[in-house]
């Protein structure tokens, strides 16, 4: 880091050229580094058992966000793929409730 710091270039400026330089790295060049953070794990999760954790602000424990998480996001996505494209306007009936509708509508209106 302290090879690319010059007065005048942003932090953004350096990391980019950080990464750069680590994606034109050999993989047993960036093993040594890998082996290296390993270690320093070790070594601080030695000196430190307990890892101390911040309490939250009074102000923080009443919020939440109302994103959903990309597991279940992925998984209603999944979800509306394989069914047919009217299913998801009314997702509490069963699925197989609309394929008897549609092949009774078919037969019926025929």
């Amino acid at each position: 880091r302290n090879q690319y710091k010059q007065p005048g270039r942003s932090n953004s400026e350096v990391t980019s050229m950080l990464g750069a330089t680590w994606r034109a790295m050999a993989e047993e060049e960036k093993d040594v580094y890998r082996a290296k953070a390993q270690k320093h794990k070790e070594e601080y999760l030695k000196s430190h058992p307990y890892p101390v954790t911040r309490k939250p602000e009074k102000h923080e424990l009443y919020m939440s966000s109302f994103r959903l998480s990309k597991t279940i996001s992925k998984a209603k996505t999944e979800e509306h793929k394989s069914h047919v494209s009217h299913l998801h306007e009314f997702p509490t009936l069963n699925d197989s409730f609309y394929v008897f509708l549609e092949m009774w509508l078919l037969l019926n209106t025929e």
